[in-house]
């Protein structure tokens, strides 16, 4: 099986259970007589995002070990076996490109009598961008002369810690991404601030709409050589399911001599109009699926509902990529684990708690 650059994956090394993350963790080789290499690997499905799981197994005498998969589910008791075919200590899985939330994946490599277990880090579904990048200047708006700072998008999703890709700004002829050119461009880490520099505008940009494109690492993007080429010579980014476009900025008008106004008339007001709605529900019936919650999103949204029972809790998450309702439904294994009659509720949107209740739990129905 071919190897792929380490930019595209989720790479876990174990022996007999130890596991290291690259990209959460820093990447470390565990001694023992079976070594798991683990990954994760962008692929190419269509117009839609799609990831593979690659894995490679070896004793340390070089012999192949049997290889299962299996996929992991949060409050479901057991793992559920994959029919995978494994070759030469070699494994390949394409992940369903709808694939449900938070599942795990848990490798098992066999020989002989020496065992091996490696689970990945948790699939969180498509790499979506929950908050797009945004542009800041130093003028009250963009004209020549001024500087536009880009600001990063927020993603969530994948089976990777740290998400590598890259950031452009863009120069477009209309606002909705007509007749682009590239201003800048810089590959790396996202989620950091300082992945595009700030870019001076020239006459050259004059009437010009804005705009920052945040691709994820994929497709072979991090293959480039690092090279810095001029901005003419680059090939602007469009949008597609690796790509957050942010909103247009502009049109970038001429060059002005009035008095900066100052730093509070320069920062764009980008909260959201409307503030998510939530419903609890006020009681839930025992032995079946419950919907324990519901979050109507104005946006793309991430939702974590708190279930506690005094010092039992547990977490389910949840969200939507584009606005919508969100249902946060509980499984009966959940209420069996928490047990009581009243469990205490807290809903958090995008990491900010937006209400909290108390909920009955009603006896199982004999009808």
């Amino acid at each position: 099986m071919r190897r792929r650059p380490a930019w595209t994956r989720l790479r876990a090394v174990a022996a007999f259970g130890g596991v290291a993350l690259l990209g959460a963790v820093p990447s470390a080789h565990a001694d023992g007589p079976i070594a798991i290499d683990f990954d994760y690997i962008s692929r190419t499905a269509g117009a839609e995002q799609a990831w593979r799981i690659e894995v490679t197994a070896r004793t340390s005498d070089g012999r192949a070990p049997a290889l299962t998969l299996a996929r992991c589910v949060p409050d479901e008791p057991s793992c559920t076996p994959l029919d995978v075919t494994a070759s030469n200590g070699e494994l390949t899985y394409d992940l369903p490109i709808r694939e449900r939330l938070e599942a795990t994946y848990e490798v098992t490599a066999v020989d002989g009598t020496d065992t091996a277990i490696a689970r990945s880090a948790p699939y969180r579904g498509q790499i979506v961008a929950v908050r797009p990048a945004w542009i800041r200047f130093d003028a009250p708006q963009p004209r020549v002369g001024a500087t536009a700072t880009p600001g990063p998008a927020t993603w969530f999703g994948g089976g990777i810690g740290q998400i590598a890709g890259g950031a452009q700004v863009q120069a477009c002829s209309d606002p909705v991404g007509g007749g682009c050119r590239v201003l800048s461009q810089r590959l790396g880490i996202l989620h950091e601030s300082s992945l595009v520099e700030p870019v001076t505008l020239t006459a050259s940009e004059a009437g010009a709409y804005l705009r920052v494109v945040e691709r994820v690492g994929g497709l072979a993007l991090l293959r480039q050589p690092p090279v810095v080429l001029p901005p003419q010579r680059l090939e602007p980014w469009v949008g597609d399911p690796w790509t957050a476009v942010s909103p247009a900025f502009g049109p970038v008008g001429p060059a002005s001599t009035a008095p900066d106004p100052g730093p509070d008339a320069r920062r764009p007001d980008r909260s959201s109009p409307v503030a998510p709605s939530v419903r609890i529900a006020r009681s839930l019936r025992r032995g079946a699926r419950r919907t324990v919650a519901v979050v109507r999103c104005p946006r793309a949204c991430r939702v974590a509902a708190t279930l506690r029972r005094g010092r039992r809790k547990v977490v389910l998450r949840t969200g939507t990529r584009r606005a919508g309702t969100v249902r946060v439904n509980v499984a009966p294994t959940v209420l069996r684990r928490l047990g009581g009659s009243r469990l205490r509720v807290t809903i958090a949107v995008d990491g900010r708690v937006r209400a909290r209740g108390t909920v009955a739990l009603a006896p199982r129905s004999r009808h």
